[in-house]
């Protein structure tokens, strides 16, 4: 019986292994995005959405694992206790959703869509719903810096751009300012407390 397993490839390879995999009858699943073009008279290029990730479609009692493990410019299938790992059907049909939602919107954050200061929340990955302060872009073209407030100490982290979104207005907060107060001079002695 068929189901969806994941393949890790090295770096720019997910199209050639795509290739070779359609060739030979295999179901693949490669999501790719609209990049937003300001010129309206080409047709907007794609991007792929999970670098160096194709989802396919397989029987593995029948295709075999090193038939898909020895592919040039795969590097592994994504496992759990040296088990490949099923993807269920539902979470596919959500990727294929959220990935035409992205495409009709056209409407991918961008570094430009935030400024020092802005209150953002986190919506993927392991700091979801988590609110902090847009600090500044990084050298890499879709990462950025935010200032999140973890265990009472303020940390700079880098995280995507697309998986940010501004803050309600009910959520803003200003992460300076919630700094606790400095309670010594410095060499142990205490500031008293004004009465």
């Amino acid at each position: 019986m068929k189901h969806w397993y994941t393949i890790y490839t090295k770096p720019n390879a997910e199209y050639k292994v795509a290739s070779f995999l359609q060739n030979h009858g295999i179901e693949i699943f490669l999501p790719e995005v609209r990049i937003i073009n300001s010129s309206v008279s080409k047709p907007s290029p794609k991007e792929i959405f999970f670098p160096c990730y194709i989802f396919v479609n397989i029987c593995l009692e029948t295709e075999g694992l090193s038939s898909l493990q020895w592919l040039p410019g795969v590097r592994n299938i994504v496992s759990f206790d040296s088990e490949p790992v099923m993807i269920p059907d539902y979470i596919i049909n959500e990727i294929r959703q959220n990935i035409k939602l992205i495409d009709e919107s056209g409407n991918r954050n961008s570094r430009e869509s935030f400024k020092s200061g802005t209150s953002v929340r986190i919506i993927s990955g392991p700091f979801r719903d988590m609110v902090g302060q847009f600090d500044r872009s990084t050298s890499s073209e879709d990462r950025v810096q935010i200032l999140l407030e973890i265990l009472g100490h303020l940390n700079r982290v880098q995280i995507d751009v697309s998986e940010l979104e501004v803050a309600s207005v009910n959520e803003n907060i200003n992460i300076l300012d919630s700094k606790r107060p400095r309670r010594t001079r410095g060499r142990g002695r205490f500031i008293k407390a004004k009465t």
